[in-house]
């Protein structure tokens, strides 16, 4: 692991009537300094949704459209240009982390992973050049410690009650799903909730405190159902009502999750609850990867309320307190995944960089039009949570001070 970075910040906040300011940060590891730019102020209409809609089913005019309206003022692109630059002298990625106001629910609904060089045109995180990031702050204060490297630890959560007929959904293929992360994850210690287990909320919990002894869960992977909110006096899945004991109205203003009761029934989880109890564990897992519909919002920007997205349940934990989170912005295919999570699973174990891993794995499946819907939220400055390969801490200080006291030679 190397210990030079090339970081670019990129945040979007309130501004005054109208009005939204745009800050860019850049620093790297041979500088003491850091560059910033003076705010930039834009009308808010520039990152209207409205804007980007005509442009849904077409990826690179989204993209290009978006990179055009961050980058458009001349001192944005400069210091853009810049950390480019300076990435490339340093011979590591530019690391951009995007930090968006949660005063601005509109816009963590567009679609960043998108986004193309402004002038170039080309894509900017599909590979090992530039990483990317949601930033979003939890008041969370407990620190994130890097562990030395080890197998990966998961646990895996594929929740599928016996009732998802009632609400127009298909069962999900549990046995499929383990395959599906054994042949990603051929090396890793893997727990799975057993076919005696129900996939609820409360065994969930227990198998995250079972493994504090032993430090706790590298990775909670979860897949199931998800309902994002949809606009007030909207409809269940099944249609005008909804399943005995919960109204429509009961399903709307939080993204719930189809997961289990002991009966083997759907319980529908919000996503305030979920985090509360996944943070309340003292070894919390260090990332958790979502698999479900509309789990980071939705990719349908045209039938959502604007506040939607922010409340979806990947930015909920990881404003709880989840150092990192994976989670879809929209319904992605799980042919999709089946191409994504090999990829991003490798790199994982070999290098320990998450945004590296999401950029590679996004790449891998860039020829599916849903290649951009998985999306990474996270708090880590470095994007790493564990040690690899020679960025290991040195374990040979006993055997060296032992040396030292003995006036031994000490090894090269």
């Amino acid at each position: 692991m190397t210990s030079q970075f090339a970081n670019l910040e990129i945040g979007l906040h309130p501004w005054k009537d109208g009005e939204y300011a745009i800050h860019l940060r850049f620093a790297q590891s041979n500088s003491d300094t850091e560059q910033r730019s003076d705010p930039i102020v834009v009308r808010r209409e520039a990152f209207d949704r409205r804007r980007f809609e005509p442009l849904l089913a077409d990826e690179p005019g989204y993209g290009q459209l978006l990179g055009e309206t961050l980058f458009g003022d001349p001192r944005a692109m400069a210091l853009f240009a810049r950390s480019q630059a300076a990435a490339e002298a340093l011979e590591v990625p530019l690391r951009i982390r995007l930090a968006l106001s949660p005063m601005l629910p509109n816009l963590h609904d567009l679609r960043w992973e998108l986004l193309r060089h402004p002038e170039t045109g080309a894509p900017l995180f599909l590979g090992d050049n530039v990483l990317f990031s949601r930033y979003l702050n939890s008041a969370d204060p407990r620190p994130v410690r890097i562990r030395a490297e080890s197998r990966l630890r998961v646990l895996v959560v594929v929740a599928s009650p016996d009732d998802l007929a009632d609400w127009d959904l298909d069962p999900i293929d549990v046995g499929a799903e383990h395959e599906r992360v054994e042949r990603a994850l051929p090396d890793a210690d893997i727990r799975y909730l057993k076919s005696t287990e129900a996939a609820t909320l409360e065994n969930v919990v227990d198998a995250l405190r079972e493994a504090e002894p032993n430090g706790g869960y590298d990775i909670l992977y979860l897949v199931c159902h998800g309902l994002f909110p949809k606009p007030t006096g909207g409809t269940a899945a099944r249609g005008d009502s909804a399943p005995a004991g919960l109204s429509a109205t009961d399903l709307y203003g939080e993204p719930r999750l189809w997961l289990e009761n002991e009966r083997g029934g759907s319980h529908l989880v919000n996503g305030q609850a979920l985090g509360a109890h996944l943070v309340d564990v003292a070894a919390r897992p260090r990332m958790v990867i979502l698999v479900s519909c509309e789990s980071a919002g939705t990719g349908d920007d045209a039938r959502r309320r604007a506040e939607g997205a922010l409340t979806a349940l990947g930015p909920r934990l990881a404003m709880s307190g989840i150092p990192a989170v994976v989670a879809m912005q929209g319904k992605i295919s799980f042919e999709t995944m089946d191409g994504f999570l090999p990829v991003f699973f490798e790199t994982l174990e070999e290098d320990g960089r998450i945004d590296l891993a999401v950029s590679r794995a996004r790449g891998a499946v860039r020829h599916r039009s849903d290649y951009w819907m998985p999306v990474l939220f996270m708090r880590l400055t470095s994007g790493r949570l564990w040690w690899t390969g020679v960025g290991k801490p040195f374990e040979g200080w006993p055997a060296l001070l032992n040396q030292i006291r003995n006036k031994q030679c000490t090894p090269l």
